[in-house]
């Protein structure tokens, strides 16, 4: 089960990397996406009790909603 987790874990932190590169060419079109995938990215580091780096996470979520749209 540890491997799953290991593996989902994995797979968001791509989601995030490549959604930040996305929002930061077209911040309006990739918004909603970077979000979502940070916050999948925040449950499974809660998940694996990562809970520094889910902290790091939810700041960007704060960024983010702080940000005009």
């Amino acid at each position: 089960e540890m491997d799953r987790h290991h593996d989902a874990l994995t797979a968001a932190r791509e989601a995030v990397a490549r959604f930040r590169w996305m929002h930061g060419a077209h911040p309006d079109a990739f918004r909603e996406d970077l979000v979502n995938a940070l916050h999948n990215l925040e449950i499974d580091l809660h998940n694996l009790n990562l809970n520094d780096e889910a902290q790091q996470g939810a700041q960007e979520l704060a960024t983010l909603a702080d940000e005009p749209q």
